[in-house]
């Protein structure tokens, strides 16, 4: 855990219907980007795109992020906490690191990839189903964001010390 003072009002621990909800708006964009350019290169990149999306969040973020979160073993906004401890030692991971990737990851592969695809085939396949599929996309990435932030940042145990949180005080 980084060193600091955790934020005094942060929940303990989140209910389950709250970690599904989470983890669903998070999954959203990413499911919505794997359907709208499954076209490009015959579904291969798509498949590409999701698995790593996939591997990222359950495998990449808890051993680089959760294994130095408070939340560690509890249940957090996105359940991951309990899965870092099945899979993890507590202090395992590289929190720096962790942060750095998670800087490119999200913006670049979990959204930029398929802004690409999405650009690509309005530009030289257009179709009406491209054009739901990216505006659909737009849409919950902007929601996921918010989501993420105000459900899982808002209201975490670690808000004012956590390297990814906006809420953090910068020294």
């Amino acid at each position: 855990m980084t060193n600091g003072s955790l934020y005094p009002f942060g929940r303990e621990s989140y209910s389950k219907k709250a970690v599904i909800f989470v983890t669903a708006v998070t999954a959203l964009p990413a499911l919505i980007g794997f359907w709208g350019t499954f076209d490009v290169g015959r579904g291969f990149p798509a498949s590409i795109y999701l698995a790593v999306c996939l591997f990222w969040y359950v495998v990449v973020q808890p051993k680089l992020i959760c294994t130095h979160c408070a939340y560690y073993g509890k249940v957090c906004a996105r359940g991951l906490g309990a899965v870092a401890q099945l899979l993890y030692r507590s202090g395992t991971g590289h929190e720096v690191w962790g942060a750095r990737l998670g800087k490119v990851f999200w913006p670049w592969w979990y959204a930029g990839l398929p802004a690409a695809a999405f650009a690509y085939l309005l530009l030289f396949r257009f179709s009406w189903l491209v054009v739901v599929f990216a505006a659909g996309f737009v849409v919950t990435s902007a929601l996921a964001l918010l989501v993420n932030r105000n459900q899982c940042c808002l209201n975490c145990l670690m808000r004012t010390v956590c390297r990814r949180s906006p809420f953090r005080e910068r020294a």
